[in-house]
């Protein structure tokens, strides 16, 4: 099919071995090659020696933030503690994970600022209650543990099994705004394991409320609070509202009535009317 011609009487061999004694450039261009790679490999190796790691280092890092229970030094450490690179090397995306670790922080904005400089503004979480040991629970509805969780007496005392504390919260805002008419205040609420709800006011009455009819139960109370020579709560040990169509009421003794007055400065349970 096809016709294959050569200009040649020569055998093949004996053309390739002509051509090669008639061309001494084709025998050395394969180490000349290999010399000028080396040379290359040489100059780029001394120009990236001869350059510092950082070339615009920075100069000026701002930290920017209403700090209340946030420590600015713990957050100065961390930035320390990952700020490997200048400004055009510097993975923003590493210090603001490292901040997003910190117990207390919420939201963390990382920039740079031309020529040297770093900006860094950080959110500081809004604790709303304690939850269960040790735990508080933020105005996003995020539980969280710092270290410093009891820094606060003023916030109210949730507690409820794992997984359910938007549950608790919101029937805490239910609830408080039904007392806070009253001048009532809510220092702690639970719902325990058989998901009967119990609370103590900030007077230290403690109200049970079991787990059926609440809101009959609640209607109730408000109507006990609002009676013109309703209960003194402030003498008041116990309200069992678990009743069908009544309640029960047990008094604080004398030495219990000691008690309860001196934490009313102590423990005043604050409301704050947002869900989260």
């Amino acid at each position: 099919m096809f016709d294959m011609k050569s200009s040649s009487n020569k055998p093949r061999g004996a053309v390739r071995d002509s051509v090669v004694k008639r061309s001494p450039v084709l025998r050395l261009r394969y180490p000349l090659f290999m010399i000028i790679l080396a040379a290359l490999a040489w100059s780029a190796w001394t120009i990236r020696n001869s350059v510092p790691d950082e070339v615009m280092p920075f100069e000026h890092v701002g930290i920017n933030g209403d700090f209340v229970n946030l420590s600015p030094e713990q957050v100065a450490d961390t930035v320390k503690r990952n700020l490997d690179g200048d400004y055009f090397t510097l993975d923003l995306a590493i210090i603001r994970s490292a901040l997003l670790e910190l117990p207390w922080v919420q939201e963390v904005s990382v920039r740079r600022i031309w020529p040297s400089g770093l900006d860094i503004t950080i959110n500081e979480k809004q604790p709303v209650a304690h939850w269960g040991e040790g735990a508080l629970l933020s105005d996003r509805g995020e539980v969280f543990t710092p270290d410093n969780a009891f820094a606060s007496d003023v916030l109210p005392s949730l507690v409820g099994p794992q997984g359910l504390h938007a549950q608790v919260w919101d029937f805490y805002i239910e609830v408080s705004e039904q007392l806070i008419v009253h001048g009532r205040y809510i220092r702690e609420l639970t719902l325990d394991g058989r998901r009967s709800w119990s609370m103590r006011l900030d007077q230290g009455a403690y109200i049970k409320l079991g787990r059926n009819q609440i809101e009959d139960r609640l209607h109730r109370l408000d109507q006990l609070l609002s009676m013109e020579d309703a209960l003194d709560i402030m003498h008041v040990k116990t309200i069992d509202m678990r009743y069908p169509n009544g309640f029960a009421v047990s008094e604080a003794t004398d030495d219990e009535q000691d008690k309860i007055t001196s934490m009313q400065g102590v423990h005043r349970a604050v409301p704050v009317m947002s869900e989260v």
